[in-house]
């Protein structure tokens, strides 16, 4: 991946390990080891960061990414 393609926001570590991080692996456990679908990754994102952190931004911010893999 070249590096203007990866999208990143500053947080603050201890808010992105609790909040961000934990909810994302609630929602998409890596163990045991699982591959998920662009689709699948999108919606754990709209439920964690649109729904639980109220940051639709974020989703805007990253949703050009996701359109490319054909997700709705």
């Amino acid at each position: 991946m070249a590096p203007d393609d990866i999208l990143s926001v500053r947080l603050d570590k201890i808010f992105h390990q609790q909040e961000v991080t934990a909810r994302l692996f609630h929602e998409l456990p890596t163990y045991p080891s699982r591959a998920f679908s662009p689709q699948v990754i999108w919606n754990a994102y709209t439920r964690v960061y649109g729904r639980q952190l109220g940051r639709w931004d974020w989703l805007e911010a990253i949703w050009p990414y996701f359109e490319r893999w054909g997700v709705r």
